[in-house]
């Protein structure tokens, strides 16, 4: 069931950057930790391009990717091409308002939001992640 407005959404068309991310996500290997936190990759089938077939666009935004905030607040994550510079992340209040904005760095993700921060993560090539707390202004 949904409440509220309406969040109106631009497609995002899908690209050829698009499948071939996705196709690399698909086809790389597994990454799982045991209880001890080792890691060990486990293998997967090569996805055949020629055996998907796409949607003409991206959905309105990311699953896994809505975060609670301050005040009853959703951060919902919107979808963007693989290639995208930045993203973009609507807060939506509990009566279905989108209320805030904000706009990071691609690679970067939002991790939590509290009165006065965003707290923002990302992850480099050795896995190492980097949180920066930025005031919300």
């Amino acid at each position: 069931r949904s409440q509220g407005r309406t969040i109106t959404h631009s497609a995002v068309p899908i690209t050829a950057a698009d499948r071939e991310a996705w196709i690399g996500r698909e086809s790389a290997p597994e990454v799982v930790y045991n209880a001890s936190g080792a890691r060990r990759e486990l293998p997967r089938q090569p996805v055949d391009p020629r055996t998907v077939d796409f949607p003409t666009s991206l959905p309105p935004f990311e699953d896994r990717h809505a975060l609670p905030g301050p005040n009853g607040q959703v951060w919902i994550r919107l979808s963007a091409n693989a290639d995208a510079a930045t993203h973009d992340y609507i807060a939506v209040d509990r009566t279905g308002e989108v209320v805030l904005r904000l706009r990071v760095p691609a690679g970067r993700r939002l991790a939590s939001i509290s009165e006065r921060f965003f707290y923002v993560y990302d992850t480099d090539a050795d896995e190492m992640v980097t949180i920066t707390r930025i005031p919300r202004g």
